[in-house]
């Protein structure tokens, strides 16, 4: 189960990293609860994706 929320987290955390993420999503209001809502889910151990 470990590798799920761990493979899960890595995903979030590429996508957060992501040039054309931070360039078009992260700065637009927009798109300012999707951000939120990645973030929270980068710590969530959940196993219910």
């Amino acid at each position: 189960m470990g590798e799920l929320t761990n493979f899960s987290r890595k995903k979030v955390i590429e996508i957060l990293e992501d040039s054309d993420f931070k360039n078009y999503v992260l700065e637009n209001p927009k798109y300012a609860e999707l951000v939120k809502n990645l973030s929270e889910l980068k710590d969530v151990k959940s196993n219910m994706w």
